[in-house]
């Protein structure tokens, strides 16, 4: 991964990641080739350079980004780690990288959980544990015991977080257990996702545009702030930003109720739903489902662009989908 300048201050980072968690939420992979373009140097306060995505260095190769977006996870659960807990059910996913096991025993139920590639900015300074040969971080109390495991380190951190419900008073050497298991699992032999896990969610966000439509709303490309692994944003000094998300979630069309999007068809093949505000500030929130899975799921394509200057004249919807269909013309036909 290409070499940056620091992040330019940890409280600027803060004030952006709890932007970014406010505001968000067939084809065989294995021969697929997404069309990618490489977002050149910008011109930015924080200093990107190369790809212009802040630095991370993984702890071992097994756990670079574009490795654990082809990772399944519910292939890296092995319940037989805590099978003292009882018998474990069919592994649930949520969606793309998010997986979870209920398992019962004499009429107690018990979960474990597992989430690949979650933020580890505030966790990195409370690695005082150790799982599976790496540092985490570890939250106890009377009814679960969560390890988040650092996988990569820098400014762009990831880990893996292993979460266990059980009133057991070993819960925490039961978490532990279960989370070297999934580092190990991952470093030897991933589970690689199959044909009907996602299309999209081998997707980098923060590559997959180029200079030119990034440009065509923020003028000026600014610093890029990867969150997890399929989130991406772009935000100026003077607070315009866009944001870029991919996730399996509640088909947009199908919400109902006073919070339920407007439908906007923009041509013949393309329909997106839009959520739009100015309380304080302009802000335009287009969600395209690019394909339906299961019931009333889909890969859903959420891009958001924010007006903070309120800049006048700005259309904020106009821009985002705008976007959408940058991201149409490079996605996989499905």
């Amino acid at each position: 991964m290409s070499r940056v300048k620091p992040v330019p201050s940890l409280l600027a980072a803060f004030a952006l990641l709890a932007s970014v968690a406010a505001c968000g939420a067939e084809v065989d992979l294995a021969k697929t080739n997404f069309s990618r373009s490489t977002i050149p140097a910008a011109e930015s306060s924080g200093g990107s350079s190369g790809s212009g995505v802040p630095e991370g260095k993984p702890v071992d190769p097994a756990f670079a980004p574009d490795r654990l977006r082809k990772v399944d996870p519910c292939g890296v659960i092995d319940a037989e780690q805590v099978a003292e807990l009882g018998e474990a059910g069919a592994p649930t996913a949520t969606g793309y990288d998010e997986c979870s096991v209920t398992l019962r025993k004499d009429g107690k139920t018990s979960s474990i959980k597992v989430e690949l590639g979650i933020n580890m900015l505030l966790e990195s300074k409370r690695l005082t544990k150790d799982v599976g040969g790496l540092k985490a971080d570890q939250s106890v109390n009377q009814t679960f015991c969560d390890h988040k495991i650092m996988v990569q380190e820098g400014a762009y951190s990831l880990g893996i977080g292993v979460s266990l419900r059980t009133e057991a008073a070993n819960r925490c050497d039961l978490s532990n257990k279960a989370g070297a298991a999934v580092i190990n699992r991952i470093k030897s032999n991933p589970p690689q996702r199959n044909a009907e896990s996602g299309v999209l969610a081998q997707i980098d966000t923060c590559t997959v545009l180029d200079q030119i439509a990034l440009a065509e709303v923020l003028t000026n490309v600014p610093s890029i702030f990867p969150w997890r692994l399929h989130q991406c944003s772009w935000r100026r000094t003077d607070g315009l930003s866009l944001k870029i998300n991919l996730s399996v979630e509640t088909n947009p069309k199908n919400a109902k109720g006073s919070f339920a999007p407007e439908e906007v068809k923009v041509d013949d093949s393309l329909t997106v739903y839009k959520k739009y505000s100015d309380t304080s500030h302009p802000r335009c929130e287009i969600s395209w489902p690019y394909r339906t899975t299961e019931g009333t799921k889909a890969e859903v394509v959420l891009v958001e662009v924010t007006n903070v200057p309120n800049t006048a004249g700005y259309d904020a919807c106009g821009k985002a989908i705008g976007v959408v269909k940058a991201l149409k013309a490079k996605f996989p036909k499905v």
